[in-house]
């Protein structure tokens, strides 16, 4: 028995580690997939990428990443929540990344993509212009314009520290919709989120260092133009 214990504690962090790499993997295909199809949307919109709507009670050019829907009635996607609603995507399950330890899960949301009738978040940030709330019209948006392909569009939710998928690093989509995995050395990216507290981050800070503006996992690089909000160059 004693042999048996010492095995079961020197196999069950490389399990872990196992488990972790499977999860990472999942997640990574649920971007690539992502990509995939924002392909197929653009391909078919002129160019253009799914808009996203600033979520009731938010000021209204402030834009959530990581909504899908805003529950003000069945037509008022966001961001993501256009591939599902525009045909697309047949499930909205590749929006939640299987290492989520926190509140935002597919089973958590199931009935509201059912119902469509309270705001949709996902475990997945997106980079997109904002449309006014009141607007029920799928109105695309060009992010093309003026940006490298690695620039990120897509990424691991970093909002806040209670919405990271994982520990060590982020998934990212690039605009060339090329899927990396973007490690957080020495956890930085984290410990800025983790200080800035329960409002999180903003959008521009999470995507300046996801595209390597400064210490985050896109690491030190050749300077780049300051992007706004809306992920035009200034």
């Amino acid at each position: 028995m004693a042999v048996i214990a010492v095995l079961i504690g020197l196999i069950s962090p490389t399990l872990g580690h196992i488990q972790d790499a499977a999860r990472k993997v999942v997640c990574a295909s649920n971007l690539r997939q992502i990509g995939l199809t924002l392909s197929m949307y653009r391909d078919d919109h002129d160019g253009f990428f799914p808009a996203a709507r600033a979520e009731p009670g938010r000021a209204a050019d402030q834009v959530d990443p990581q909504l899908a829907h805003t529950g003000e009635h069945p037509d008022s996607w966001s961001g993501f929540g256009w591939l599902v609603g525009t045909g697309y995507l047949s499930t909205p399950q590749v929006f939640y990344c299987p290492a989520h330890t926190g509140d935002i899960t597919s089973e958590a949301y199931a009935d509201a993509w059912m119902m469509l009738d309270q705001p949709i978040r996902t475990n997945y940030a997106y980079r997109a212009e904002l449309v006014p709330s009141g607007d029920i019209l799928d109105r695309p948006q060009s992010f093309a314009e003026a940006r490298s392909p690695s620039s990120i569009l897509a990424s691991d939710a970093f909002s806040n520290i209670n919405e990271i998928n994982h520990a060590s690093g982020f998934n990212t989509l690039s605009l060339g919709l090329d899927v990396a995995w973007r490690p957080d050395t020495n956890g930085r990216f984290q410990t800025i989120i983790a200080a800035a507290g329960a409002g999180g981050i903003s959008p521009d800070t999470g995507w300046t260092l996801l595209d390597g503006d400064g210490d985050g996992p896109g690491g030190s690089g050749p300077e780049q133009p300051s992007v706004n909000r809306f992920g035009y160059h200034r």
